[in-house]
């Protein structure tokens, strides 16, 4: 597409297309608003520009209402940023370019060990490749309210009828001005009228439409515009009594603009009375087949719930890991509606013993996103600092687990840390990670609670330096407190 109809700029605007889209055009101009929600993620920083790119938070630095060393940050890149050689900040240039609270937080992003390229994800995510889904509701978040349709799907037209109505309401009808617009060989004007040919004017306002609503027992009031029409149709089809008024009115209009389209594109010219007669033929069987067959309703389709579908209880314990196994149970918590966050771990041993427990505050971090940096935190701990080969990884976000379960071949544009992971895992180590339901991760989302309100980062190095609160979850988890959840 970019290469048959041009590239979009970053204002929307399509940059030297070979061929005029107005479809592209259109999707060009929303290419700005889905490129304000996503953002850097940190592989090796070599792509990313310290001021014009989203990295720290969705917002460029260059937008940033505070005291930034602009002309010092001019054409970095992140990887200046960090040491020579090493996967870690280089706290002179930090103070040199951002004040003290900024230089912490950027202090707070993860760096993986296992340096590659970076990667532009969805924010609400931190995936690089993003659903349909998402981009449509952050769309719909910058755009008016539109018309409540609804209604014309529910109605029980014809199909035909109804989708007609719909566009009718959103003002989607090709008319000859829209046609010329597109590039077709029409003139802009009615054939009729010589004036511009709009959806208002075809079907309300043009002197043959006019010819053929003044023939139906329908008032004029009704048909003097769209939004009253449409507005009075709706009030119809919620009446039973005036329903078969409805359905007559939907379809008069519809065969003034199959009448309309007979006489641009030269098949025939219909009378005012054969189109008015033809839309009562139309409504008549559309009436009669809906009182012969009622649409089903809910209750009609699905009837009651099967046994199986049917809520129950299920009993679990936090369990051991395997003897020469390290676990490690993760937790990521965000508040403030992500503004800010925590990620933390527990490490315990096959006999219940406690090894570390940790964390670190995050900012700007979507759920996903903290619970991957914390899956990453722990493994980096076993890893790095215990030295160990057989971990299992467990925690109760089924989203992370899946990622890291995927393993490095088969997500060309991975997370940063997910790669961090497959790397870590290939390295002559055993990794299994494990789902768990999250009343048996209650101590891993104690820890992530705790480092989310405290700003750095956390270690107890041992159960003795933990707070009373977390040494009771821990205890409870030991003796094997039985834990219950509706399913």
């Amino acid at each position: 597409m970019i290469a048959r109809y041009g590239r979009a700029g970053p204002e929307g605007l399509v940059i030297a297309p070979r061929r005029r889209s107005f479809m592209w055009r259109e999707i060009g101009r929303y290419v700005p608003m889905a490129l304000a929600h996503t953002r850097w993620l940190i592989g090796d920083g070599q792509s990313i520009d310290v001021l014009a790119d989203p990295w720290v938070d969705a917002l460029p630095f260059r937008l940033w209402p505070t005291t930034i060393s602009v002309e010092a940050g001019a054409g970095l890149r992140v990887s200046d940023l960090l040491r020579p050689g090493e996967a870690v900040w280089d706290g002179d240039r930090l103070g040199q370019l951002f004040g003290e609270h900024l230089a912490e937080r950027v202090r707070a992003i993860p760096l993986p060990g296992f340096a590659g390229p970076d990667v532009r994800v969805w924010s609400t995510t931190c995936r690089a490749s993003v659903g349909i889904g998402e981009v449509s509701r952050v769309l719909q978040l910058g755009l008016q309210p539109g018309l409540d349709c609804g209604w014309v799907w529910r109605f029980g037209l014809h199909q035909r009828v109804a989708l007609f109505l719909w566009k009718v309401a959103w003002e989607r009808l090709p008319t000859c001005s829209v046609l010329s617009r597109r590039g077709m060989s029409l003139s802009p004007l009615c054939l009729e009228c010589g004036v511009a040919e709009s959806v208002d004017h075809v079907l309300f306002h043009c002197v043959r439409a006019r010819g053929v609503w003044s023939m139906t027992e329908i008032l004029e009031d009704t048909w003097s515009g769209r939004v009253i029409f449409l507005e009075v149709v709706r009030q119809w089809a919620g009446v039973p009594q005036m329903r078969r008024l409805a359905i007559r009115a939907s379809c008069t209009a519809y065969q003034i603009w199959l009448a309309r389209n007979a006489r641009v594109f030269g098949e025939r010219r219909l009378s005012q009375r054969f189109v008015m007669e033809r839309a009562y033929a139309q409504a008549d069987e559309i009436i009669q087949v809906e009182s012969a067959h009622r649409p089903l309703i809910a209750r009609d389709t699905w009837g009651s719930h099967i046994a199986s579908a049917a809520p129950h209880r299920v009993f679990f314990t936090w369990e051991p890991p395997p003897p020469s196994f390290l676990k490690v149970n993760f937790d990521g918590s965000v508040l403030d509606g992500g503004r800010r966050g925590g990620a933390g771990f527990i490490v315990r041993g096959p006999g219940s013993d406690v090894l570390a427990a940790g964390g670190h505050q995050i900012f700007d971090i979507s759920v996903p996103g903290a619970e991957l940096r914390a899956a990453w935190m722990g493994l980096s701990y076993v890893r790095r600092v215990l030295h160990a080969s057989s971990i299992l990884l467990e925690g109760d976000s089924a989203t992370v687990i899946s990622w890291i379960r995927r393993g490095l071949s088969s997500h060309g544009g991975a997370h940063p840390l997910l790669r961090d992971i497959w790397m870590m895992a290939r390295v002559g180590v055993t990794l299994q990670a494990r789902h768990v339901y999250r009343e048996a991760n209650g101590a891993a989302d104690w820890v992530a609670a705790y480092v989310a309100c405290h700003s750095g980062g956390t270690l107890w190095a041992g159960e003795r330096e933990m707070p009373g609160a977390l040494r009771d979850l821990l205890y409870s988890d030991s003796i094997g407190c039985i834990r219950t959840r509706y399913v």
